[in-house]
This record gives C-alpha cells, structure tokens and sequence, in this order.
C-alpha cells in the first residue's frame, strides 16, 4: 500500500475509499487502514482452509506462513478499521449468508472442505452484520438513509427463516429469505400468517416510530430494531 498524504478532495468532499480482494495484507500495512481512512473490502466467502488453493490463487502459492495472513479480517478491525462485505461474484456465490458463516467460522460453509484457515481472524456476527448493514451504506454516503432499523430511515428490511444469534454458526448459510421490503414496500401478508413479525411503517416508505421486529425475525440479519 502506498504512502499518499490525504487529499485536498477527500478532506473537501468527504470520499470514502476502499479496497478490495484483499487475500493478502502486509502485517505492517493492517494498521493504515484506520489511520488513511480507508475500508477494507473482503471478500470473506474466499477465507476457509484450501479454497484459495482450489481457485488457483495465490496464498498457497506464497507458502504457509503467508496463507497465515489471508484475508485478514478480524487484525483489521482489531486496529481500529472499518471493513465492508463484498463478494467475487460471479467467479464466486454472491450469497452474503455464505460469506457471513465462513468470516465467523473460517471453515467451508458446505462442510466439503475440512480444516481452518487460521482461527485467529475469526470475527463475530454483529461484527460481519454491520460490514454487510451499516458499514457498507457508510461506505456510500447512505447511512442517514439506510444501513440499519431506525426511525426515518428507509423502510429497506428482510425477513429470514432464523435469528442468527440463536443458531449454531454452522447453520448461518443455510438463511433463507422469508420477505424483501424495498422503501416500504411489500407484501407482508405471507410473514403476518406465520406470526414472524409485526411493524407499523410511517409515511413515505420510512420506519415508523412504533416498529417492532420480533427476535426471531431477522431485518438486518437478525439484530432487532432500535426503532
């Protein structure tokens, strides 16, 4: 990573940089992230024993003790930096559930493939919740808009089939999605019938100030409104 002092723009124009494909990361330049401001774009579907080596790519081809470095995600937000979820789709799944399990585990999520790849950048799930909510609507200028259950905020919600922090983490990938609410707008008849969640939307597609998410319903992948 090179050495650029901040910018007259960036400092003007609140740009918020990021980089992606991080497979491997100088433990030097780990550290920078924060202090340059930059968030770290993984890519966390690729962090499990041997899938590197099954895609032909570099870290197992750069030895042991650098696959040691690979995707270093919880180094990161340990010195103090921000990082997103993103995904290498279409060379792989696009499925944030996936990629979810496999930061937290970093283990392969189908169970196909044994063995870790090193235990000490495992993450937590509020922590890859946010990377893929909250962080990632920062990242784009949106998070007074969207990013998380708020009053004001934009009614943008999904419902899935469990409460990802009552579940065993091997279960994370197999989520599925019960409802898509885009600006307030969707069918909630089918989650009323199954009595997962109830909630009142204000005008304009925005969360009203009586929301309510049940605890098994997952808006924002299972972390309950603060509304």
């Amino acid at each position: 990573m090179p050495s650029p002092k901040p910018s007259i723009a960036t400092a003007t124009h609140d740009n918020r940089h990021h980089i992606a494909h991080l497979q491997l990361v100088d433990a030097a330049d780990i550290p920078r992230f924060a202090s340059l401001g930059v968030t770290a774009n993984f890519q966390a579907l690729w962090a499990f024993s041997r899938y590197l080596d099954h895609r032909a790519s570099t870290c197992p081809q750069s030895g042991r003790r650098a696959s040691i470095g690979c995707i270093p995600s919880a180094a990161s937000c340990a010195a103090g930096g921000r990082i997103v979820g993103g995904s290498d789709w279409f060379v792989s799944s696009v499925n944030p559930w996936l990629a979810i399990e496999t930061a937290v585990r970093r283990e392969d999520p189908t169970g196909e493939i044994e063995g870790v790849l090193n235990a000490d950048e495992r993450v937590d799930l509020a922590t890859m919740i946010a990377a893929y909510t909250i962080n990632g609507a920062w990242l784009v200028h949106h998070e007074r808009d969207n990013g998380s259950i708020e009053v004001g905020k934009q009614a943008d919600i999904v419902v899935v089939d469990r409460n990802l922090f009552e579940i065993p983490p091997e279960q994370i990938g197999d989520t599925q999605v019960l409802l898509t609410i885009f600006n307030g707008k969707g069918d909630l008849r089918e989650c009323r019938r199954s009595r997962l969640a109830r909630w009142t939307l204000g005008g304009g597609g925005t969360v009203g100030s009586r929301a309510l998410v049940t605890s098994r319903c997952a808006a924002r992948c299972g972390v309950r409104s603060r509304a």
